[in-house]
Formats: structure tokens, C-alpha cells, sequence
């Protein structure tokens, strides 16, 4: 596209005074290409879906001869009317200086490729024919796509928000948003919205990537003292096609109150909790992982059901008395809340392990009568059995009796049946807490 063209665009973008004005000359004039222009393009290129340019709700607006008139002299201006093509709207590498609406205008093959945005962006109730590209574009500034329909797919891959943006109610076909950036930078130290980036009651009628994206700035603390609640609301949204998060990053637990999630949606390797809980309220994360954890549930996916469930009884140690949130620690500790089988598997092995070593030095070692090894082995079966108490091990004529005789016998400071005690209350739990997570992990619903 030459420069003349993106000039042209500019111009008419400039030329009415009000957004009445503005939407009346632009999609009047879209109206006025489109016969001659626009359709026998799509027709020559035999795409398999030609876009179906529909006009706006009151119609193509009309041009008086004046409107036209005045047109052509633009056209003339800047070396003719735009060539129609794959890049017919193109404005990428262009640098808008002062606030720029681009509100209700229909806007076909657009780019905005490498687009700087310094001010105030209005997109709202646009429609977007064809393909779309945002694709590394930056907006310094509160952008709004609020209403937008995408009618075609739309790349906003590598794109950066710098005070978040608005996609409330907007209709999205394919969309990539890989590695895009939703940061709060642009905002002033003491001012945030409640919510970065809004996507509440979107549709997304396609597939739709966010791989890699940051939902907030990875280190808050040294860019901000006050951050967005929500750094990004999906409540409502519709996603009726496969979606990835892979390894996005969210600054805060995402609203997905009232979201219906396809059953291809990929949280894998997804980073959580950038802010932790110094950015939002323990309420309100308890009620948004609960969500998440409802929503997979309902999907028949058990491992994002528990991986929700994890961060969610994070933030109940908040919310809970000191009793049960130091319950709750413990579980997370031990068993990482049942999912944690290496882990759960490990406090059970140390634990019986850690006794025997107690039992070894209880034992005086300095007897004449038997080598140290012995004592060590006996030490570490009757730990075993008193882990295992209910087993009865070593019981009488059990196959551990012996050693348990022979540790009787070297009781020095009399610590034998406390650690039996200890250990027959320890040593069930800490197995129920390995099964539990063997039955967590390979269970099969």
C-alpha cells in the first residue's frame, strides 16, 4: 500500500468533526467502493469464504454531491482512491500522536502491524471485515473494543496494552493473541481500574489463542503501589471453539463467573499468582478459583479441576481462623492438598525412617553383646512397624518380634513406647495421604 493510501485513510478519518460525521462520510464511502471496488476483488481471489460485508444497521449512509466532491478532491490529493487488496486499510508503522476514533466505522483488510497508539483509542461497535492485524502494535493508553465485531480472523500477536483494554461484548471469529501484553504501566501510581482487560460476555466462535500472553505485570511491586483486582475478566464470555493459555501469565485469579469454556481449553504450564495476595482480595479469589474449579469439574477434566482447587485453599488460609488455616498449611505441606504424591510419598518414608533413627540412638549402641548393624536393623523394622500398627508386625510371634525384644532390652532413656504411640497415630495418616494422592492423580473420573 502506498503511502498515499494510509494518508487518504487518515485524512478521511479526520475529516468529520463529530462521530456522527465521521461514521456517515467513512461507511458512506465504504458503501460507495463496495459495488465496484470491494466484492469483484473477494470474487477474483476465489476465497472459500468470501466476507459477507453487511452495512450498518440504518444502511450504507448517503453521500450528497457535496460529500462526494469533497472526496475526490481527497482522493486526488494523495494520487487516487486506494487499491483494494489484501492490505486495503493499511496504517502499520504509524505513530497517532493525540486520541484517534475509529468508533461504529466498518474497516476491511486492516492493519495496524507495529502501530503506535500514544493516547485514547476508541474501537467501540466497529466492524472489522476480513483479516485483521494488530501484530505488535502498542497502545500507551485506555483502548476500547467494546461491541467490536471481528468478522474474519484477527492477529494481535506480540501486541501491548499498556493500561489493559476493553473487549466487552465484542464477537471474535479466529483470534491470536500470542504473547500479547495486558500491563498496567501506563496508569499513574495511585490509579487503577478494578479490572485490566475486560473480555465479560465476549463470544469467541472460533479457535482463540492466548499462548504466552501476561495478564499483568510480572513483578508488580516494582512498577506500581495499587494494581487492577481483575487484571482479566472473561465473565460471560462464550468460547465455542478450542482455546490455549499455555504458559500465560496471570498477575491475579481470572473472573470466569458465568463462562461457558469448551472442553478443548489448555491451562498446561499456565503461571499463576504473579501478585499473590497483595493485589486482590482473599474473597474474591476464593470465589474466582472456585469457579474454575466448577467449570473443569463440569468438563470432566480432574487435573485443572484440582489444580484450581490448589489456589483456591491458598487464599482460604486468609480467609479462615488461625485453626484451620494452620490445618490448611499443614495439608499443603505434606501432600501439596492431595496432589503431591512425591511429596506425600516422601513425609511417609522420613517419617518412619527419622523414628528408626531416634530407636538406633535410644538403643546405647555401646552394648557388648550385639554389633551396631544389628541394632540399626532393628531399629528400622520396628519404626516400620510402628508406622504400621495395625499391621501387627511386631507383635508377639509376629515376624518382628525379635527386634522389638531387642530394642526393649537397650531402652536407654525409655523412648520405645512413646514412639510407638507417636508413630500409630503418624504413621496411618501420613499413608492415607500417599493413597489419597495415588487416587487423586490415576483415578479414572
Amino acid at each position: 500500500m502506498s503511502t498515499g493510501s494510509k494518508e487518504f485513510w487518515l485524512s478521511l478519518l479526520a475529516k468529520g468533526e463529530t462521530r456522527e460525521q465521521r461514521a456517515r462520510l467513512w461507511n458512506g464511502y465504504i458503501g460507495w467502493r463496495l459495488p465496484t471496488d470491494i466484492a469483484p476483488w473477494f470474487r477474483k481471489q476465489e476465497y472459500e469464504r468470501v466476507p459477507n460485508i453487511q452495512p450498518p444497521v440504518d444502511g450504507w449512509p448517503y453521500l450528497s454531491t457535496e460529500d462526494s466532491e469533497s472526496i475526490e478532491a481527497l482522493a486526488e490529493k494523495h494520487g487516487g482512491h486506494p487499491q483494494f487488496g489484501s492490505d486495503y486499510m493499511d496504517f502499520s508503522g504509524h505513530q497517532f500522536d493525540g486520541e484517534v476514533d475509529f468508533s461504529d466505522l466498518v474497516l476491511i483488510n486492516s492493519r495496524f502491524e507495529q502501530t503506535r497508539f500514544s493516547r485514547i483509542v476508541d474501537f467501540r461497535n466497529a466492524r472489522f471485515c476480513s483479516h485483521t492485524s494488530f501484530h505488535q502494535a502498542r497502545f500507551e493508553r485506555q483502548v476500547s473494543f467494546d461491541s467490536v465485531e471481528f468478522d474474519g480472523a484477527v492477529d494481535f500477536m506480540g501486541a501491548a496494552f499498556w493500561c489493559g483494554c476493553s473487549f466487552s461484548g465484542a464477537r471474535f471469529e479466529a483470534a491470536w493473541f500470542h504473547e500479547a501484553e495486558f500491563l498496567e504501566r501506563g496508569f499513574s501510581s495511585n490509579i487503577s481500574p478494578n479490572t485490566l482487560v475486560s473480555f465479560s460476555n465476549a463470544k469467541f466462535t472460533s479457535i482463540v489463542d492466548f499462548r504466552e500472553a501476561v495478564f499483568g505485570d510480572p513483578d508488580p511491586a516494582s512498577v506500581r503501589r495499587t494494581w487492577p483486582e481483575r487484571v482479566v475478566d472473561f465473565s460471560g464470555a462464550t468460547f465455542a471453539a478450542s482455546a490455549s493459555f499455555y504458559k500465560a501469565k496471570f498477575g491475579s485469579a481470572p473472573a470466569f463467573f458465568d463462562t461457558k469454556l469448551h472442553a478443548d481449553t489448555n491451562f498446561d504450564l499456565v503461571y499463576w499468582e504473579q501478585g499473590g495476595g497483595k493485589r486482590v482480595r482473599p474473597g474474591y479469589a476464593v470465589r474466582a478459583w472456585e469457579r474454575l474449579e466448577l467449570i473443569m469439574s463440569q468438563l470432566e477434566k480432574p487435573l485443572d479441576r484440582h489444580r484450581f482447587f490448589r489456589l483456591k485453599m491458598r487464599y482460604r488460609r486468609q480467609t479462615d481462623g488461625p485453626f484451620l488455616s494452620a490445618l490448611n498449611r499443614l495439608f499443603e505441606l505434606t501432600c501439596d492438598y492431595g496432589w503431591g504424591v512425591q511429596r506425600a510419598f516422601s513425609w511417609w518414608v522420613c517419617h518412619w525412617l527419622a523414628f528408626a533413627l531416634v530407636l538406633f540412638v535410644n538403643s546405647g549402641v555401646q552394648t557388648e553383646t550385639r554389633e551396631w548393624w544389628e541394632l540399626a536393623r532393628a531399629a528400622i523394622g520396628v519404626g516400620f512397624a510402628n508406622a504400621h500398627a495395625f499391621l501387627g508386625l511386631a507383635s508377639d510371634g509376629a515376624y518382628l518380634e525379635a527386634s522389638r525384644r531387642m530394642l526393649e532390652r537397650n531402652d536407654v532413656w525409655g523412648l520405645l513406647p512413646v514412639c510407638g504411640t507417636v508413630q500409630a497415630v503418624l504413621g496411618p495418616t501420613l499413608l492415607f495421604l500417599v493413597l489419597l494422592t495415588l487416587r487423586n492423580r490415576f483415578r479414572l473420573a
